[in-house]
């Protein structure tokens, strides 16, 4: 994921990130994620506010499998832009649209 020196605070973040991918697990990426995939680039698209393709991909999966997305205050606005999700801001309380 990351190239050149090691930063001081990689290690940490790869063992957050492991330990959540372990409790969480790996959804895949259905053809039903697919579809979402697709209504969710459209409307953004058609309203012009289209948002980073990974953030789509992970909006789409939360809207097939009815959960909601967890975020940072930095990716909050973009993810509202989405309708049919829920929104957790980490460290906020839970918030957005029901799903």
């Amino acid at each position: 994921m990351f190239t050149g020196l090691p930063h001081p605070w990689l290690k940490p973040l790869q063992c957050f990130v492991e330990a959540i991918r372990l409790r969480t697990g790996i959804e895949p990426f259905t053809a039903e994620t697919a579809e979402h995939y697709a209504d969710i680039y459209a409307e953004l698209s058609a309203q012009g506010t289209l948002i980073p393709q990974n953030d789509i991909a992970v909006a789409a999966t939360a809207r097939a499998l009815s959960f909601g997305v967890m975020v940072g205050p930095a990716d909050e606005a973009h993810f509202r832009r989405v309708a049919d999700i829920r929104i957790t801001v980490i460290g906020g309380s839970p918030t957005g649209r029901p799903g």
